[in-house]
């Protein structure tokens, strides 16, 4: 009597419950819609952003892409009351549109999770801020098309380092 055990089997990539070397990721077009929140670490205010990207997934650990975005901010900026330099005051939220280059970097798995890291850089306001923001979170296949996915995000929206970065969570729809 003999009994055979593999630690894994290799399953061709064309059947339909396999999900092959290309994991739950598609190439070619990919769409972003997220959604996040936080607030500034300086002064402990909140501020709330959304944001779609849209590009290209080149491989599946590589896709790079531009979006546009737009957050709400209540970040304090400190202006000295000119009758007492003693006092001080801030200004109301603000509101800042910017548009943004993206790349993201996914780690392949042969689960529906997939590790991520994301880097966006761009340019919006009227003053021309910049607008960096570094995020790493999980995203879930849906299927090979669709996918959810939580992150941790740092974003600093300014025009000079007088301010402190946003730190918050983001929740994302991929198609």
């Amino acid at each position: 009597m003999a009994s055979a055990a593999y630690g894994q089997d290799n399953v061709p990539e064309n059947t339909a419950n396999s999900v092959g070397k290309s994991g739950w990721i598609k190439k070619g077009y990919r769409g972003f819609l997220e959604v996040g929140g936080g607030g500034d670490v300086k002064d402990s205010k909140g501020s709330f952003s959304i944001n779609t990207t849209h590009g290209r997934q080149f491989s599946r650990c590589f896709f790079m892409g531009g979006g546009i975005g737009y957050t709400r901010s209540t970040t304090k900026a400190y202006y000295k009351v000119p009758d007492d330099p003693k006092k001080y005051y801030y200004t109301d939220p603000h509101d800042i549109f910017y548009t943004y280059m993206d790349m993201r970097f996914t780690v392949p798995t042969r689960s529906r999770f997939y590790p991520f890291a994301d880097f966006k850089f761009g340019l919006g306001g009227e003053t021309s801020v910049y607008y960096v923001n570094c995020q790493t979170g999980v995203r879930y296949g849906l299927n090979r098309i669709l996918g959810l996915s939580l992150s941790v995000y740092c974003t600093i929206l300014e025009k000079d380092a007088a301010a402190g970065p946003i730190m918050g969570v983001t929740a994302g729809f991929d198609f």
